[in-house]
């Protein structure tokens, strides 16, 4: 098996739709970076399960609830070593060569399992994209009638960006050196700089040839990644007016500023609250439960 200890663990978050994908392709690209094509979700699918399924029978079993469950066997600590050993044993089948120093794995819902990473992989960075919540909420809504995930309702895919996002954010807390925030925007404006910043971050070559080779594999027309929208040309996304101008509808526009406006404040996408076909000057404060039943009034 081979030896990971020496290996930089990063792992790309953030809500769908957001250029994951496409940032994934683009350190994949790299001569250091170790990958796959396809998501693992080691964590997301298997790990977390298990974690919390043990858990919530050890919590049970000591409230004297029921009596079934594995932590009538294992400690905590049995448990943990075998999940070191299951993670360690997924990432050790990759091809490896000692010209990779960074495994890569993404998955936006990563961004629910960042502590649960942080736990069994305390040194793994993590590199947070985010992208404008309306193109967000747009491309994960139509991506439900093209491809069968996403949100089949556009509130409700404003509400899911809002919970990737801020899910996400939370390996902030890991430190400066254990997580960086890069916006989809400024990657699509100037694509090599940002590229820079993220390669610095991950400690691994920065070399204009290899910068120079990965922007030929994974920008422009044909060779960027996840587009969804095959109609709107790759020159139309870098410095035009945002792509949700024309995309949403003024229904959408209008769902959009009730329940995204703060939230695109606080990214900087929009520096007041008074945008939208509308005008709205005021932003309701909705708790969880008025959202939902906002979400059933207007869809």
């Amino acid at each position: 098996m081979p030896d990971l200890s020496n290996k930089q663990f990063i792992f790309i978050i953030g809500a769908p739709r957001s250029g994951t994908t496409w940032l994934h392709f683009a350190l994949a690209s790299h001569p250091e970076v170790l990958s796959t094509d396809a998501e693992l979700t080691v964590f997301n699918m298997y790990v977390k399960p298990i974690v919390s399924n043990f858990e919530r029978e050890g919590k049970y079993i000591e409230q004297g609830k029921w009596r079934a469950g594995l932590p009538h066997l294992w400690k905590r600590e049995k448990l943990d070593n075998q999940v070191k050993s299951f993670i360690t044993n997924i990432y050790s089948t990759l091809p490896s060569v000692p010209l990779h120093k960074v495994i890569l794995d993404k998955s936006p819902e990563y961004s629910f399992c960042v502590d649960l990473i942080h736990y069994y992989l305390p040194e793994a960075k993590f590199i947070h994209i985010i992208r404008d919540g309306r193109d967000v909420a747009s491309s994960w809504h139509k991506s439900w009638y093209k491809s069968g995930f996403g949100n089949s309702l556009f509130s409700g895919a404003c509400i899911d960006w809002i919970e990737y996002k801020n899910a996400a954010r939370k390996a902030r807390e890991f430190g400066s050196d254990k997580y960086l925030e890069i916006h989809y925007e400024k990657l699509l404006d100037d694509f090599r700089s940002e590229l820079k910043h993220v390669l610095n971050f991950c400690n691994i070559n920065t070399l204009p040839e290899i910068i120079d080779s990965i922007a030929l594999k994974t920008t422009g027309e044909e060779n960027m990644v996840s587009i969804p929208d095959k109609t709107i040309k790759y020159s139309e996304r870098i410095g035009g007016q945002p792509l949700w101008k024309t995309r949403l509808s003024k229904e959408e526009k209008y769902i959009a500023h009730k329940l995204l406006a703060e939230e695109l404040m606080k990214e900087g996408y929009e520096i007041s609250v008074k945008w939208g076909p509308s005008k709205i000057n005021t932003i309701v404060e909705f708790s969880r439960s008025k959202i939902k039943g906002f979400i059933r009034r207007i869809s």
